[in-house]
């Protein structure tokens, strides 16, 4: 069976989570963004993540150095250039994919659905997929450390930005009654618990 390869609209994949909200205070985005991918990490192995692209916008995105793409745990994160939208980013990686028919496109926006059928690719309902992804068993942190340590490590060549003008930003869909303090309980224990664990191993 062909492998697949995950391509994420990492806002969108948010709302679906209930995780998004109309406004963030200082660091509030960051931290929300960061349960999502622990949520991933935990619940695709290795493999899947070695195959998973998640792409914000970049506005709420950058870390202090300013880094457009970046690697967590195996997974690549994007996000897009100043000026562009994750879309015409998405719609990009879609357009340049080496392998469309066996890439999955999340999103529920309809500009991302229609890119990814048009090269044969498979559009996933965000909202799907989030509930597949749950009913998974969440990997054991040793589990994600052991695949994360024998995982090759490769380069992957910064995204482009694209070329074509950036469309009006779609406006975000408030999600009410979330609660943070039970999400940083529970990541921040897997979070010491695999950090622990990584220390030990070195």
């Amino acid at each position: 069976m062909a492998r697949r390869f995950l391509l994420i609209d990492g806002y969108n994949l948010l709302n679906s989570a209930g995780l998004a909200r109309d406004r963030y205070g200082p660091g509030e985005f960051e931290r929300t963004r960061h349960r999502l991918l622990m949520t991933l990490a935990l619940r695709l192995d290795a493999d899947e993540r070695a195959r998973t692209t998640v792409v914000f916008d970049a506005a709420l995105n950058l870390d202090r150095f300013g880094n457009r793409q970046q690697t967590f745990e195996l997974m690549t994160v994007i996000f897009s250039p100043t000026g562009v939208d994750a879309d015409s980013v998405i719609e990009e990686l879609i357009a340049k994919h080496s392998s469309p028919k066996q890439l999955d496109v999340v999103s529920d926006d309809q500009r991302l659905r229609l890119a990814a059928t048009r090269r044969r690719a498979t559009p996933v309902s965000s909202d799907a997929f989030y509930e597949d992804l749950m009913d998974r068993v969440p990997l054991a942190p040793e589990a994600t450390m052991e695949q994360t340590a024998t995982m090759p490590q490769t380069k992957t060549a910064p995204v482009p930005a694209p070329t074509i003008a950036p469309p009006v930003a779609e406006t975000p869909r408030p999600v009410s009654n979330v609660s943070d303090k039970d999400w940083d309980i529970h990541i921040d224990h897997l979070e010491a618990d695999l950090k622990g664990r990584r220390q030990r191993h070195d």
